[in-house]
């Protein structure tokens, strides 16, 4: 039998003052490459709200010049490293910087990031690229025209 370990996880949906979101370029464990918000998984000590403000900084070296919004997004997928199978539920919330500095603190982190880039929404609506989630473009369009949901929603893979 399959031990699946679940893995709580806060992202972040991480705005500068040009709406654009700050993506990170990894190497996917079932796909080649893939672009993903910044985040991770959640320590038993903490909120999902200290998960994302503490994988910020990790992943970016911003807290104090970000501002964390609501949790709007939910998902949940399967993955597997080192023949362990994880069950990720990733809590996607939004937040706003000022700053457009991202220094990545956590060497562990580091190793699975590729690149970096911000991404305007017309930029990712016409690319090929792979985004976590998949409908992260058609997503984006009424987070951007201020329209959060009243309870996170489920994006799917």
């Amino acid at each position: 039998m399959l031990n699946v370990i679940p893995r709580p996880t806060a992202r972040v949906l991480l705005f500068d003052p040009q709406d654009r979101l700050l993506l990170f370029h990894v190497f996917g464990l079932s796909m080649p490459y893939l672009w993903i918000t910044p985040g991770g998984g959640k320590e038993a000590h903490e909120t999902l709200e200290d998960a994302a403000m503490r994988e910020l900084w990790e992943e970016t070296g911003q807290q104090t010049a970000v501002e964390l919004g609501p949790m709007v997004w939910y998902r949940e997928h399967c993955w597997e490293k080192r023949g362990q199978v994880f069950r990720s539920e990733e809590h996607f919330f939004v937040a706003r910087t000022c700053s457009l500095s991202v220094t990545i603190h956590d060497q562990r982190e580091a190793a699975d990031i590729l690149g970096w880039r911000w991404w305007r929404l017309n930029e990712l609506r016409q690319s090929d690229q792979i985004f976590a989630p998949r409908r992260l473009p058609d997503l984006l369009g009424p987070l951007l025209r201020g329209t959060i949901p009243d309870a996170p929603i489920d994006v799917g893979i």
